[in-house]
């Protein structure tokens, strides 16, 4: 291949400015040497392009550099001292590459879900176990492993788990502070980063819970649930009322919610901000069922109706007083 052009080909390729045709060239060139090097073929894309860039370096500095009198003698030369270079790299770094490889296709099989202030998701899992998704959350996991590994990451948010039974895989969902784990159950993680605290309700079968620490854990039956607050490392274990996965069917129920948790909650729902400046308010706790029909309004004033409050609002802004 015509020197002039192979480099046009490396720097179009780093621009990602590479014609269909282009691409089958460098390929071709690439295939040429591949063909005769004695190590497993660079199939990965992420690693093929780190294999163009090691040999486009040497290639691109040797043809600026080299004078135009005797720079056609030296062209070979150059190319294959590059390429003995890079060749002789990759064989000794073999398994690091093929460590890279599996790293680029974990990454690539990890499958993300997020939810909007608004919205609820409902997603089912590879084994058949089923994720709703509450608003404004982000659940992961990975396509690639999660047939032998069930592993769930509830980065933000919260979520409810009807998980199938397979006494071979235990069902684990991380979040920050706890690990869940069961073999087939259903039962509700809450995770919400500004709420300072996760929980886990129970709604079937048995759940342990275990903090990040290792020195908290729980065993949990129907009706019970655990909560772990921020800076503890604490989980006891409590009575919970019906309704804490009531949220998948449109209606949330609240619970002695404190002002914070109750105006993250009408964020998550109505996708309106709440607050307030009055101390006496802050202090105050908040019982009452949100309907999927009841509206803004008649939310706000049932709210209000409970400690004797006011509101008032302008557009997606609400203050209580």
């Amino acid at each position: 291949m015509d020197k002039d052009y192979l480099k046009e080909l490396f720097e179009k390729f780093e621009r990602n400015d590479l014609s269909e045709q282009e691409k089958e060239h460098l390929d071709n060139w690439y295939n040429s040497f591949e063909k005769k090097a004695q190590f497993e073929p660079l199939q990965d894309s992420a690693i093929r392009k780190e294999v163009y860039r090691a040999i486009n370096g040497p290639v691109t500095k040797f043809i600026s550099q080299t004078k135009p009198v005797i720079k056609r003698l030296y062209w070979p030369l150059g190319i294959a001292a590059s390429l003995l270079i890079v060749f002789t790299v990759l064989i000794q770094t073999k398994g690091t590459f093929k460590q890279n490889r599996t790293t680029t296709e974990l990454a690539s099989s990890v499958y993300t879900v997020f939810t909007q202030p608004g919205e609820v998701k409902k997603l089912t899992l590879p084994d058949s176990s089923v994720i709703w998704v509450n608003s404004a959350s982000k659940v992961q996991f990975n396509t690639h492993t999660f047939s032998n590994k069930r592993d769930i990451l509830l980065k933000e948010g919260e979520a409810y788990f009807q998980v199938v039974k397979n006494p071979k895989s235990p069902f684990r969902v991380h979040t920050k502070t706890l690990t869940t784990q069961v073999f087939g159950t259903s039962f509700n993680v809450k995770a919400y980063e500004k709420l300072g605290y996760t929980s886990v309700h129970v709604i079937t079968g048995r759940v342990g819970v275990s903090s990040k620490s290792g020195n908290a854990h729980v065993m949990l039956v129907p009706n019970q649930f655990t909560i772990l607050n921020a800076g503890t490392n604490k989980l006891d274990i409590n009575i919970s009322e019906p309704g804490a996965n009531s949220w998948i069917d449109g209606t949330i129920k609240i619970k002695n919610a404190s002002f914070n948790e109750l105006a993250l909650i009408l964020y998550n729902h109505y996708k309106i901000k709440c607050t307030t400046t009055v101390p006496r308010i802050q202090q105050q706790s908040f019982t009452i069922t949100i309907l999927k029909s009841t509206t803004l309004d008649q939310t706000l004033r049932i709210v209000c109706a409970i400690h004797n409050n006011k509101y008032r609002r302008e557009k997606n802004e609400v203050m209580i007083y």
